[in-house]
């Protein structure tokens, strides 16, 4: 598609979104939903036709799913939501992905990392150990690239975290870990799922950026009487659960 021609439809689209908004909330559809409910439909629905246009699977398997977890109870599926929708989008992406476009595939998550960690500034084989640098005990890195990993972390003096999932699952114990003053942990979530288990007694702010994304704590009270932890970085359609023990 040209790019006067993608101008023209995506101009028309999001003005058709803006018609269907005004539509809903004044009752003229049948369907009501919420303002946050069209808006992120909108926007799925528009990553979604662009995915097509582009043959970008994950983009196009992704939309979907996180519009069904947008209607989950019309369509009966809330026992589903999230996790065993975004496993199962994780899977359909990898495998259709594997079947139809293998090159592609592997150009864009070759060029992903190479983006990334040129970014971070770290070498290649030190993300590839996924243990923390053996010079600087308080630090800690984990990457987790269309996979599942778990990582259990017993630093005597943490202070920061550094973990990058893409298109993966990650689950990251923490109560064995001591924090003498404060700790700060970069997250940044794309397409994927991050567990973090914490001791109940941290003290515990979240300032991710998140687009499409949520964030659920869980488990024993938090008590915030203990170290202050900085959870900040980036959640792009994924999920985020901080589990307090």
């Amino acid at each position: 598609m040209k790019m006067k021609q993608q101008r023209w439809f995506w101009g028309i689209f999001f003005i058709l979104g803006a018609a269907i908004l005004v539509s809903t909330k004044m009752h003229w559809l049948t369907y009501t939903a919420g303002t946050f409910t069209i808006i992120a439909s909108i926007v799925l629905l528009a990553i979604f036709i662009k995915s097509i246009l582009s043959l970008t699977i994950p983009g196009i398997v992704f939309s979907a799913a996180f519009a069904s977890m947008l209607y989950a109870q019309p369509l009966g599926i809330t026992a589903l939501v999230p996790w065993t929708v975004l496993g199962t989008a994780l899977l359909l992406s990898i495998g259709l992905s594997l079947i139809f476009s293998p090159y592609s595939w592997h150009h864009r998550f070759k060029s992903h990392h190479n983006m990334y960690h040129h970014h971070a500034n770290r070498n290649h084989s030190q993300w590839q150990t996924d243990t923390p640098q053996k010079n600087d005990p308080t630090t800690v890195n984990m990457t987790v690239s269309m996979s599942n990993s778990i990582r259990y972390v017993q630093s005597e003096d943490l202070r920061v975290l550094n973990a990058d999932i893409y298109m993966g699952g990650a689950k990251i114990y923490l109560d064995k870990a001591q924090i003498k003053d404060q700790a700060t942990m970069n997250l940044n979530v794309e397409l994927g799922g991050l567990e973090l288990y914490m001791p109940r007694d941290w003290n515990v702010k979240i300032q991710d950026d998140v687009f499409l994304s949520g964030i659920e704590e869980k488990g024993l009270a938090n008590t915030k009487t203990g170290p202050t932890v900085t959870l900040q970085g980036r959640l792009r359609m994924s999920g985020l659960t901080i589990i307090y023990v």
